[in-house]
């Protein structure tokens, strides 16, 4: 492996945590907000339908962490 390729390997890491915890943090406001019954049904709707998504993009974010930290590894 080049150095150019792990760095690669390690920038991609590095923003996928990022991006790991933003969503992780947005899935969180968006579950307080689906559990909120002051909010409209609507409001409550779609801020399920967001958290749902939040968690996909934090799972997938977190595959892509960790392929590439197998990748530093070789």
């Amino acid at each position: 492996m080049t150095i150019g390729t792990k760095v690669d390997a390690a920038t991609t890491a590095a923003g996928a945590k990022a991006d790991e915890a933003s969503n992780a943090a947005k899935a969180e406001v968006h579950k307080s907000i689906a559990k909120d019954s002051d909010a409209s049904l609507g409001t409550r709707a779609r801020a399920a339908g967001d958290y749902i998504a939040d968690k996909w993009n934090e799972n997938t974010a977190a595959g892509k962490k960790e392929m590439a930290k197998e990748e530093l590894k070789h």
